[in-house]
């Protein structure tokens, strides 16, 4: 949306000030359309959050919202100022710094501890949606260990140590995040590496 309202500011002959005038309405308008829908889709997030829990789907379309809301200032700021020549650059920009803050969350990371988090609080878990996140989830769920159920120790517990008690590969393959997993996951207490029953 910001790309089509962008580029009829670029075409439009803004000595036309009638033609400018009505432009600057109607783009308004707009922004005040798409921003009451951003407004209802975050609602909607949140409720998702609140009665399933965290994934990284979630948190991408978090993060894509927040994009288009500052894409939609930024054009305030430029196209609706008669200033169109910056739009791009600046929407550009914000999408590379919106990668790069997202990146540097760790998403995965992210989601496991609001996720364990809200199973402290309310006892509710989806341990396997849990289990099959990567390899920045793992030290997290490794110091939440102790206050797992047994029930739920048990279901992470293959996952786990099937895909991260021995790092895997050799040194062209090797990743940060995957030997902080390997490390985390050995670790674990005994029982939970499965060396002896749990009392």
């Amino acid at each position: 949306m910001p790309g089509v309202v962008w580029l009829g500011g670029a075409i439009l002959d803004r000595t036309n000030r009638l033609g400018w005038n009505v432009y600057r309405g109607l783009s308004g308008m707009l922004r005040v359309w798409v921003g009451w829908m951003m407004v209802s889709a975050v609602q909607r997030l949140g409720l998702y959050v609140g009665l399933f829990g965290l994934t990284e789907s979630r948190v991408y379309a978090g993060a894509f919202l927040g994009w288009v809301a500052a894409a939609m200032v930024w054009f305030g700021v430029t196209v609706w100022r008669g200033r169109p020549e910056r739009f791009l650059i600046g929407v550009w920009l914000a999408g590379l710094v919106w990668v790069l803050v997202v990146g540097a969350c760790n998403p995965q990371g992210w989601v496991a501890r609001v996720n364990l988090a809200r199973a402290a609080r309310e006892g509710r878990l989806d341990v396997r949606y849990l289990a099959g996140l990567g390899a920045d989830a793992v030290p997290v769920i490794v110091e939440a260990w102790d206050g797992l159920s047994r029930g739920q120790r048990m279901v992470l517990e293959e996952q786990l140590l099937g895909r991260w008690r021995r790092a895997a590969g050799d040194w062209r393959s090797w990743n940060y995040a995957r030997w902080r997993a390997s490390r985390a996951v050995r670790a674990l207490p005994n029982e939970a590496a499965g060396v002896g029953p749990e009392e």
